[in-house]
């Protein structure tokens, strides 16, 4: 399975790096992730009024840290600074997602995959049980390091403890998204990423 614009969407989506919702992850490799509240979607203090600052969450596959509020924080042993929400509850949530980019090239990617999918943007993405279930918006079938016609696929999905495990390579591009998420503003920036996913 080989993803351009969905590469951080399957932490980002579901919880898994957020420190009050912390599901346990098999270490990985390959990937450097970090939040990064400068920019759009950044503040200078979060709403607990805990000081910003860039925090390293994976770092080349191992989880070291969450997204966290002051009292997930307390409980994870960790630092705060990512808590999200004045008139509610605080939610662990990040600002700028940014996951460092690889050495591959999108056209290394895709001779290397010798059956596949290229999926770029997405619909839907949810953890549902142990599992992460990702809708792409477009599709294109790889055989023998070629693209060969645009399929339909309905669902991609990893298992969200292993799901740093499967990733095989890291692209050298860099793509970006913007938007709301939760009623919060948030970027996310990443490179394209091969990864070995169920495709239904």
């Amino acid at each position: 399975m080989f993803q351009k614009h969905l590469s951080n969407f399957w932490l980002e989506k579901s919880g898994l790096i957020e420190g009050d919702l912390p599901t346990e992850l098999r270490d990985g490799n390959a990937l450097t992730i970090y939040d990064e509240p400068a920019g759009f979607g950044g503040y200078n203090f979060d709403d607990e009024g805990v000081l910003a600052r860039k925090r390293k969450l994976v770092e080349d596959g191992v989880v070291i840290c969450h997204l966290n509020t002051r009292e997930s924080a307390f409980k994870l042993c960790e630092e705060p600074g990512n808590a999200r929400g004045l008139f509610t509850i605080p939610k662990a949530f990040q600002t700028n997602l940014v996951v460092e980019k690889g050495d591959w090239s999108i056209e290394e990617m895709i001779s290397e995959t010798s059956e596949g999918f290229l999926a770029e943007g997405i619909l839907r993405a949810e953890i549902f049980g142990e599992m992460i279930r990702i809708s792409p918006e477009l599709c294109w079938y790889i055989r023998r390091g070629e693209i060969q016609t645009p399929v339909l696929v309905n669902e991609i999905r990893i298992p969200a403890s292993d799901a740093l495990k499967r990733v095989v390579a890291v692209g050298k591009e860099m793509f970006e998204r913007i938007g709301f998420e939760k009623g919060f503003p948030i970027s996310e920036k990443s490179p394209p990423i091969l990864i070995e996913a169920t495709v239904a």
